[in-house]
This record gives C-alpha cells, structure tokens and sequence, in this order.
C-alpha cells in the first residue's frame, strides 16, 4: 500500500490566527485549494476551511477584510498523520477526527497536505469508503473543538 508521502500535496500554503479572511480566501483562490494550516509561532493551532469562511463570514453578513481566521477558524488540538504512515492509516485518522484532510507532519513542521480525495484516487476501494463513513457520521454534540471539523 502505498504511502502518505507518496500522494500528499507537498508544496503546503500556511496562514496565522491574525490574518484578514479576504487574504485566507484569496490564497485558496489562487492555489485551488479548500483549506489552509493556521500556524502560530511554527505551531500548528487549527484549520481553516472554504466551508469556515462561507457559514461562519458570508452567511453571517460579515466583513471579510476586518474578520480575522482566528474568529472563523477550527482552533485547537488538529489530528495529523506521518509521511511514513500508509494510506490505511490516514484513513482511520480522518474517520476518528472526522475531517476531509489531514496536514501532514514531520519534525517540527507541516511538510504537506493529503486529503480524502487524494486516498480514493489512489485507492478507490474500501479505505476511503471507511473513511468517508466516518468523516460523514454526526459527532455527538460537545464532542468537537471550538468549531466544526472540515
């Protein structure tokens, strides 16, 4: 099976707790991509999602250039996984933390990204299905961090 560092996104955007949504949402915009690490002092403290910025800044009718990713983003403890691990093993963390992606750390710094499309491209069997499963099942309420998971 292969593994994490075989198919994760490497070159990995980062953004702070303090910076504006409009430039969180700008940088997705311009490197295609659904989510972004918030990094703090070469620390991983949350995630900040699309999804995060349309329910918790558009819907909410709130100005995107004085909103901060810190007011809008997951903040805590953010499941993780190994570039060694194989992609059985991202699978189950993305079920048991319930998100789409999963940053990927090695040392002391996030050295890609793998999400829950890059396993199901690369094994469209039943790792991702159980996967999916879990990501997709209703977390009991007060189980989650400060926000929803991606």
């Amino acid at each position: 099976m292969a593994k994490v560092k075989d198919i994760m996104t490497e070159a990995v955007q980062t953004v702070t707790a303090d910076t504006p949504i409009v430039e969180a949402a700008r940088l997705m915009a311009d490197v295609q991509i659904g989510a972004l690490p918030v990094m703090e002092g070469g620390r991983l403290t949350g995630m900040i999602t699309d999804r995060d910025i349309v329910l918790r800044v558009v819907a909410e009718l709130r100005d995107p250039q004085s909103t901060l990713v810190r007011e809008v983003a997951t903040l805590g403890q953010v499941a993780t996984i190994d570039p060694e691990s194989d992609l059985k093993q991202a699978a189950e963390v993305m079920a048991q933390a319930q998100v789409r992606r999963l940053p990927v750390w090695a040392g002391d710094r996030v050295v890609g990204i793998i999400s829950l499309g890059d396993v199901a491209l690369d094994d469209p069997g039943k790792t991702s299905g159980k996967a999916l499963e879990g990501v997709s099942t209703p977390s009991p309420r007060g189980e989650s961090l400060q926000r929803p998971h991606l």
